[in-house]
């Protein structure tokens, strides 16, 4: 591939790293990932943001010439779901979400480039192939509106096996444009801050997912807004058909998958020993009718197990005021 032309494509692409760097990584690793990032900004023009706290960087990671925002750590998400009679005690659940969406908020405020890579510290390039292979997904995205990541990330409309989790978008791992990847996250950030209390325990103590939280953004900034009712009712178990069918949506239009080989990345300790395959082309071969009859099909499945997860609540509560009665 020629040098001078993935050079130009490549000068127009941030490398956003967001959150912590010496707490996940020992400094003699960062040093050589960091090392070969020097490479690929030096020979491609790639340029690298690093958005993290203050005590992530030690002054040997500082001399290296990349843009770094240090930010103020806000701490953990503290949020009170109500008093737990049995126990008589405040139901209190902790978070790292707001952590997770300011930094990468942050970061992505700062990417003048049309393209980024948000990622994090233990997803990084592994070899100066990452370069060519990166020039050839945006050669071939450049007319259209898509979220790549790692196909080991997604299993499509089902999160598990047992758990249907609609509407999350992978987090760890994306190559968007950037006005769309800061629209996405600066969306969530706020939805998280006005919705926290409803996403989290209210619904059979079952929290939402980080990156459900990211496809709740998706539709309302790209799709259609959501009404104040939905968001508050939404939940890991909410199954409704409209939901589905915007899953299904995402895939079709929006959704890009690649290979942890494909892209040259380090096998940090998030890529899965099982090969997965993603249902990103299922929609392809499906009519609307076959559409409409898997969206009514995940919607029965996902209220089977809400009610099963609330019928497993009642007798944990029936059997913990049956011990409390006995304690006393």
């Amino acid at each position: 591939m020629n040098l001078v032309y993935s050079q130009k494509v490549l000068s127009n692409c941030t490398l956003l790293i967001s959150g912590p760097l010496l707490s996940r990584v020992g400094e003699d690793q960062l040093i050589e990932k960091f090392s070969l990032l020097s490479e690929l900004k030096n020979v491609f023009g790639l340029r690298i943001l690093i958005s993290t706290y203050h005590d992530e960087l030690s002054l040997s990671l500082k001399n290296y010439q990349f843009r770094f925002i240090l930010n103020d750590d806000p701490g953990e998400d503290c949020i009170y779901t109500g008093q737990n009679i049995l126990r008589k005690e405040t139901n209190k659940v902790t978070r790292n979400t707001t952590r997770m969406l300011s930094t990468t908020s942050k970061g992505l405020s700062q990417v003048d480039t049309k393209y980024v890579i948000k990622t994090r510290v233990e997803i990084l390039p592994s070899k100066i192939e990452f370069a060519h292979a990166l020039h050839q997904l945006i050669e071939d995205d450049q007319k259209s509106r898509v979220i790549v990541f790692l196909a080991e990330h997604y299993t499509g409309l089902t999160y598990s096996e047992e758990i249907p989790l609609l509407l999350w978008v992978p987090d760890l791992f994306q190559i968007m444009r950037t006005k769309d990847c800061a629209k996405l996250w600066a969306g969530a950030l706020v939805l998280w801050r006005d919705y926290k209390t409803y996403f989290v325990g209210k619904s059979f103590n079952v929290d939402l997912a980080n990156e459900q939280i990211l496809g709740l953004s998706l539709v309302h900034n790209f799709i259609k807004p959501i009404s104040k009712r939905h968001l508050r009712n939404f939940h890991r178990y909410n199954c409704s058909i409209r939901f589905i069918k915007a899953n299904l949506k995402f895939e079709f239009y929006m959704f890009k998958s690649v290979y942890y080989d494909t892209l040259y990345l380090s096998e940090g300790r998030f890529r899965w020993d099982k090969k997965l395959t993603p249902t990103i082309a299922l929609p392809l071969a499906l009519t609307r009718k076959q559409q409409y009859f898997i969206a009514i099909a995940f919607f029965i499945r996902g209220k089977f197990f809400q009610l099963k997860s609330l019928v497993t609540r009642i007798f944990h509560l029936f059997f913990r005021f049956i011990f409390w009665i006995r304690k006393k």
